[in-house]
């Protein structure tokens, strides 16, 4: 006795409409059949649409990839002529400094000349010669030009 092969059920999703058709159908088989058609048919078309998208996406990359070219090479040509002016004016700049150094060595030198020279004088006996210079210059204002004669004539006769 042959053996009767167990029944498979299938379970498929389908959109309402088709699953509308499908029930009132008679032949179920030509309604899938259709609706396989109608999908590849469909797919079909996406694929068209996605190869005019990659075109599209193809050329705007060309057309990007040219403008970064284009500012690409803009940029390096101003870096350039930044680099070109520097090197021009690079030699006048080094003139210059090695003349602000010459000036400034003197002046150094000079600075350090003033402060070892300043290095063993006596603040207080600097205070006290300025004090005694202006108390005689005090008093030489007072004096007439007659007390001025005379002591002079006293310190000639006292150095004499």
């Amino acid at each position: 006795m042959p053996t009767e092969e167990p029944k498979k059920h299938v379970t498929l999703y389908l959109q309402k409409s088709l699953a509308d058709r499908f029930e009132q159908a008679t032949d179920k088989e030509s309604v899938l059949i259709e609706y396989m058609a109608q999908f590849k048919k469909n797919l079909h078309n996406e694929f068209e649409c996605m190869d005019e998208d990659i075109l599209a996406f193809q050329g705007m990359l060309a057309r990007a990839k040219s403008r970064f070219t284009e500012v690409k090479k803009a940029h390096l040509d101003s870096c350039y002529e930044v680099w070109e002016k520097i090197d021009e004016e690079m030699p006048s700049l080094e003139d210059r400094t090695k003349s602000l150094e010459r000036r400034l060595g003197a002046s150094v030198k000079s600075l350090k000349n003033l402060k070892e020279s300043l290095d063993g004088v006596n603040g207080y006996q600097i205070r006290q010669f300025i004090e005694n210079v202006s108390s005689l210059n005090g008093l030489l204002d007072s004096l007439d030009a007659d007390k001025l004669e005379k002591l002079t004539g006293v310190a000639k006769a006292l150095n004499g």
